[in-house]
């Protein structure tokens, strides 16, 4: 799933509402809110990742790592 930025609160309520039971709502933001401050910034959520560390992406090719959530594992 990829988002840009939305303007409009009820869809990323809604958003944030479906990927609840998937994705913890917290990092969810942080990611968001970092991957779409610049201009045509996107955020990128991969559901299949084979690392808990790579849910994340930042414009496709930059991996949005959480501290909280140790270093990858995976090879």
């Amino acid at each position: 799933m990829t988002l840009f930025k939305n303007k409009q609160p009820k869809q990323m309520e809604v958003i944030r509402d479906e990927l609840g039971s998937v994705i913890d709502s917290d990092m969810f933001d942080r990611a968001y809110e970092f991957a779409t401050r610049e201009q045509y910034g996107n955020l990128t959520i991969d559901f299949r990742a084979k690392c808990k560390t790579k849910v994340f992406r930042k414009n496709l090719n930059e991996v949005v790592v959480f501290p909280e959530l140790g270093k990858c594992t995976c090879k």
